[in-house]
């Protein structure tokens, strides 16, 4: 074989190989889009049932969380037993896109089974703490952080999974909560 015929070849292989990354990629892509829309479909509308809550470290302060909302509310749902990295993610995309996110009623922190350091402030924000494990939502039993609308009928709303590989949409999603829900809240002085 000629030199030439061997760089015509390797060339050839590498573009076979580029495509398919490209499809593996878009294949992935494509999955987690599925997945997002399909536990949409699943958890739209749910009503949350199981909701005593405390502050912090608080555990003699209980009160449930339904009663304490007025108006539509962000809820950032995690546990201590998630990934780091995605919980991080999510409250730098929140602290990007609502600048003093910590003093805003209608954002609220909601986990279960988080190390008591990082419940008062490590997140800029006390964390709100299920007395239970799970609020009743289907999505739960999945393990991965999400994000919903509590609504003024204390149903969920508008989930929202997001993934630290698609941050635009993540920027999306809550750029569109702010404008719809939160900023409506601020200015109606709910």
């Amino acid at each position: 074989m000629k030199r030439i015929d061997i760089i015509i070849l390797l060339f050839i292989l590498i573009g076979i190989t580029s495509c398919w990354e490209i499809h593996k990629e878009k294949q992935n892509a494509d999955i987690i889009f599925y997945n997002q829309i399909k536990q949409y479909i699943l958890n739209e509308s749910t009503h949350v049932w199981n909701t005593e809550v405390y502050f912090g470290t608080d555990t003699l302060s209980t009160f449930n969380l339904l009663d304490s909302i007025k108006g539509n509310t962000l809820i950032f749902r995690f546990s201590g037993d998630m990934c780091n990295l995605c919980i991080d993610f999510v409250i730098k995309e929140l602290k990007e896109n609502f600048g003093e996110y910590y003093a805003n009623k209608h954002i609220q922190l909601l986990s279960s089974n988080l190390n008591p350091r990082l419940k008062e402030s490590y997140y800029g924000k006390k964390v709100l703490s299920l007395v239970s494990i799970n609020m009743g939502i289907p999505y739960e039993k999945k393990g991965i952080p999400f994000l919903f609308i509590l609504n003024e009928n204390k149903e969920l709303e508008l989930m929202f999974i997001p993934d630290k590989r698609y941050p635009e949409l993540t920027n999306f999603y809550l750029k569109t909560i702010k404008d719809r829900f939160i900023n409506n809240c601020t200015i109606n002085g709910q």
